[in-house]
C-alpha cells in the first residue's frame, strides 16, 4: 500500500486511498491531539510493500565489486582506530525546538564536547533559554521563535491540524512565520557570529577577531528544528539526530502522536507506517517553507513532500534517543545507525539553595506529592488551581505545587499546599513521595531517575505516549487526559500511585555520554530626532538635506541609474527564471519516471543514479540513465512476470504481467539531460553565500596556521598527503 494518493472530505480529515482500500480508510485528528490512524488495505499486501521498504533502511552486505570513489572525496575511518584521525577541535551548532525540558538535556552533552573534547560548541534555540543556556557555561545562539505561544497554541490546538477556531484567528500564518524564522534562524547559527541576537546578520568581515568567527563543522539537533539536514546539505558536513521521544520507523510501537485503529490490518505494519503518515502531514503544512527556505536561501534543488519526508531514515541518519532501554527497549528493527544511551541529565542540586520557608514545609510532615504541568499553559489557571487544591483534599496528602508558565495558584492557599517557583527537579524529586506532572520526557525521566511513582496528565502529542510507558511499566496509574480530568479523577490517580507496587520505578541505566561524545568528536532602525522638532536650526538642517537629495537626484546616481539598474536585474532575473524552467520541467519528468516504479508498481525496486555535480556527470548519468532504462523496461516485461508467478502462482503472474506492462513505459521515459549544465554553471557562479563562507574559513585558516606549531604544521601536510593518495 504506497501513500500515492491523499484527499480530504474537510477539515481535520485526510483519506489515505489505496487500489485495493476500503473507502473507510482514514486518519482524524483526535481531542488530544494525537492523529487517529486507521488501516483497512488487505493485511497481506501492506505487511508485503512495508517488508520491502523497511529492506531500503536495513544494513546491506558490501558489494562484490564496490563503486569506484571519486579521488579525494572519501576519508576511510574506523571508529576503533585513531592512529590515522587525530581528533581535532570541531564547531559543533546544536539545534533545539522545544520548551525548557527539550533544551535541558542537550546541556550535559554540550559541556561533556566542550570539556573533554575540546570542541566549540553552541547551543542554538530560543532567546528566551539565553541566560539558561550561558549560566552553565555553554554559548547560546538564538533562533528566534516564543515557546510559550506555541504552548499556548499546542494548548489550544493539541496535533498536527489546527481548529477552525484557530485558522480564524490567524493563529496559522503567525505560527508558519515563527516555523520561517526558526528555519532560517538554524542557518544562521552554522555560520554566523555574535549571539544571534540582533534582526540584523553579523556578516565575517565585519568581525574583528577571527576567534569569534563561526561555522558548524557537525550539527547535532532534535527533529522539530527542521533547518538539521538542510543545513548539513549546504555546508557538506555531518548531522546527528538527538531526541526524548522515538521518531524512527518500527514495527514495535507506533508513533507517539498517532492514535492506532488497526482494524483488519497487521498490526506492525501499520506501526511503522505511521511514522510515514506523521511526517507526511508534517511536510504538507510546512513543504513551501522549507522548499522556499532551500532554494533561496540555500539555493539547493526543493524537495518533494512525497519523498522528503523519509530524508532521515532513507539517508540513515545517526539517530540517539535519550531514555532508559528499561523503559522502551530498542526495536530489533533499528539498525547500527540508532542508538539509545539513556536518560542526559543535568546535574543542579548542589547549586540550589532551598528557601527557609520550603525547608520548614517538607520537615513540617510526611513527605509531599508534588505537582506541576512545567511549560504548559492553560486558558483558566484558576480552575486548574481550584482543581488540584480540590484533588489534594480528596487525596488527604500534602502537595507542593509548582506555579509553571500557566500562573497556577492564585488566591488561598490551603496549609497542607506549597507554592513554588523554579526548583531542580534532580533536589526536589529526591524529598517527594510522588509526581503528577503532564508527561514531557524531561520530567518523566527526573521522576523516573529519582525512582518515584508517577502520574501522568497528558496534555498534547508525546505527552499520552509517555503515559502509557510509564503504567505499562508499573511506575504509575493508566493516564487520564488533562480534558477529561477531574478532582475526582485526580485524586484516584494519586492514591494509586501511593500504593506499594507503584513504588519501584523501572531502574535507569547509565547513560554512554562519552560514547556518543566520541562519535560526534570524529566525525537598529535609526531615528532622525530633528524631524520631529521646531528648532528653526534643525528646520535650516532638514532644508539642506533635502537640496543635497535633489542634486544627487539629478546627478550621475540619481533616480534614472537606479531605475535601469532595477530594470536590469529584473530582465536579468526574468531571463535565469526563463532558463531554469525547462531545466527543471525535464529533470522532474525524468525522476519521477525514474522512480515511479519504486511506489506507485507494488514498491518495485529501482536503481539509484549517479549524482550530478557538473557537466560531464549530468551527461553520464543521462547516457547511463537512458541504456539502463531501456534494459529495465524490456527485461520487466519478461522477469517480473517469471517472479510472480514463482512467489504466487497464477495470481502472481497476472500481477507481474500488470507491473511490468506498467513499468515499461516509465522506463523508457526515464533520462537525465540538462541538469549537468545548470550544476556545472552552479559550481562556478560565486554567490554572495559562498563568497561568505569561504571567507569565514579563509581567516580561520589564517589564524588556525598562525597559532601552530611547526609540528603540527607538518603533521597537517602529511596527513593532506596521505589522504590525497587514497
Amino acid at each position: 500500500m504506497a501513500l500515492n494518493r491523499i484527499s480530504s472530505r474537510g477539515l481535520g480529515h485526510i483519506a489515505l486511498d489505496d487500489a485495493n482500500a476500503n473507502p473507510t480508510t482514514s486518519s482524524n485528528v483526535g481531542n488530544d491531539g494525537r492523529v487517529n490512524v486507521q488501516f483497512h488495505a488487505s493485511p497481506k499486501m501492506l505487511a508485503g510493500w512495508v517488508s520491502r521498504f523497511q529492506g531500503n533502511f536495513c544494513d546491506r552486505p558490501p558489494p562484490r565489486h564496490p563503486p569506484k570513489v571519486r579521488k579525494g572525496s572519501y576519508i576511510p575511518f574506523d571508529d576503533d582506530d585513531e592512529s590515522h584521525c587525530p581528533r581535532l577541535p570541531l564547531c559543533i551548532a546544536i539545534h533545539i525546538v522545544g520548551s525548557r525540558g527539550d533544551v535541558q538535556p542537550f546541556i550535559p552533552i554540550a559541556q561533556l564536547l566542550k570539556s573533554t573534547y575540546g570542541h566549540r560548541v553552541r547551543i542554538c534555540t530560543h532567546p528566551v533559554f539565553k541566560d539558561f543556556v550561558e549560566s552553565n557555561g555553554v554559548e547560546f545562539f538564538s533562533i528566534g521563535g516564543d515557546p510559550e505561544a506555541l504552548m499556548a497554541y499546542m494548548v489550544k490546538n493539541p496535533g498536527l491540524l489546527p481548529s477552525r477556531e484557530s485558522m480564524r484567528a490567524g493563529d496559522i500564518s503567525k505560527r508558519r512565520a515563527e516555523m520561517s524564522e526558526i528555519i532560517n534562524g538554524g542557518w544562521r547559527s552554522c555560520i554566523e557570529a555574535g549571539n544571534g541576537m540582533s534582526k540584523q546578520p553579523l556578516r565575517a568581515a565585519n568581525v574583528p577577531d577571527p576567534k569569534d568567527l563561526f561555522i558548524a563543522d557537525a550539527i547535532i539537533a532534535n527533529p522539530p528544528s527542521m533547518a538539521h539536514i538542510h543545513c548539513a546539505e549546504k555546508l557538506g558536513i555531518p548531522l546527528h539526530m538527538v531526541f526524548t521521544m522515538p521518531w524512527s520507523p518500527t514495527e514495535a510501537f507506533h508513533h507517539p502522536l498517532a492514535a492506532m485503529n488497526y482494524g483488519e490490518s497487521d498490526a506492525k505494519s501499520a506501526n511503522y507506517l505511521s511514522f510515514m503518515v506523521m511526517e507526511l502531514l508534517t511536510w504538507q503544512g510546512l513543504g513551501d517553507i522549507i522548499n522556499k527556505f532551500r532554494m533561496q536561501t540555500l539555493h539547493l534543488d526543493p524537495i518533494s513532500p512525497m519523498w522528503g519526508c523519509n530524508l532521515l531514515p532513507r539517508h540513515r541518519v545517526p539517530f540517539t534517543y535519550l531514555w532508559t532501554e528499561s523503559l522502551i527497549p530498542k526495536p530489533d528493527d533499528w539498525d547500527s545507525h540508532i542508538k539509545i544511551t539513556g536518560f542526559s541529565f543535568l546535574p543542579m542540586a548542589s547549586k540550589y539553595t532551598p528557601p527557609d520557608d520550603l525547608v520548614a514545609f517538607l520537615q513540617d510532615g510526611p513527605a509531599p506529592i508534588y505537582i506541576g504541568f512545567g511549560s504548559i499553559v492553560v486558558d483558566d489557571p484558576q480552575a486548574l488551581t481550584r482543581l488540584i487544591f480540590e484533588a489534594v483534599r480528596q487525596a488527604g496528602v500534602r502537595a507542593i505545587v509548582s506555579k509553571g508558565w500557566g500562573g497556577v495558584g492564585a488566591g488561598d492557599v490551603p496549609p497542607n499546599v506549597y507554592l513554588i517557583g523554579n526548583c531542580p527537579h534532580d533536589w526536589l524529586f529526591q524529598r517527594v513521595s510522588a509526581v503528577v506532572h503532564h508527561g514531557g520526557a524531561g520530567t518523566t525521566a527526573a521522576g523516573i531517575a529519582a525512582g518515584r511513582p508517577t502520574v501522568v496528565v497528558p496534555f498534547f502529542g508525546d505527552q499520552p505516549f509517555w503515559g502509557k510507558m510509564i503504567a505499562r511499566a508499573g511506575a504509575g496509574p493508566t493516564p487520564v487526559p488533562f480534558k477529561a480530568m477531574t478532582a475526582e479523577t485526580l485524586a484516584a490517580s494519586i492514591t494509586f500511585a501511593l500504593q506499594p507496587e507503584c513504588r519501584s520505578p523501572p531502574k535507569v541505566s547509565q547513560a554512554q555520554m562519552e560514547a556518543f561524545a566520541h562519535r560526534m568528536a570524529t566525525k537598529t532602525l535609526r531615528k532622525d530626532d530633528n524631524v520631529m522638532t521646531t528648532d528653526p536650526r534643525a528646520l535650516t538642517s532638514h532644508e539642506k538635506r533635502k537640496a543635497s537629495w535633489a542634486a544627487r537626484e539629478e546627478g550621475k546616481y540619481g533616480r534614472a541609474f537606479y531605475v535601469t539598474r532595477a530594470t536590469g536585474r529584473y530582465v536579468a532575473n526574468l531571463t535565469k527564471i526563463g532558463l531554469k524552467a525547462p531545466v527543471a520541467m525535464m529533470y522532474n519528468i525524468a525522476n519521477g519516471c525514474h522512480n515511479y516504479p519504486s511506489y506507485g508498481n507494488f514498491g518495485v525496486p529501482v536503481r539509484p543514479r549517479d549524482p550530478i555535480t557538473g557537466f560531464g556527470t549530468g551527461l553520464k548519468a543521462a547516457g547511463k540513465g537512458f541504456y539502463l532504462s531501456v534494459w529495465d523496461a524490456f527485461s520487466g516485461v519478461v522477469v517480473l512476470p517469471y517472479r510472480g508467478a514463482k512467489d504466487g502462482g497464477a495470481i502472481g503472474t497476472l500481477k507481474g504481467i500488470y507491473q511490468g506492462g506498467r513499468g515499461f513505459t516509465y522506463n523508457l521515459a526515464s533520462g537525465y539531460s540538462m541538469k549537468g549544465i545548470e550544476k556545472e554553471y552552479s559550481r562556478h557562479h560565486l554567490t554572495k553565500l559562498k563568497a561568505e563562507i569561504f571567507l569565514i574559513r579563509i581567516r580561520q585558516g589564517i589564524e588556525e596556521f598562525r597559532e601552530s606549531t611547526q609540528e603540527e604544521r607538518d603533521g597537517a601536510v602529511a596527513q593532506w598527503k596521505r589522504l590525497r593518495a587514497l
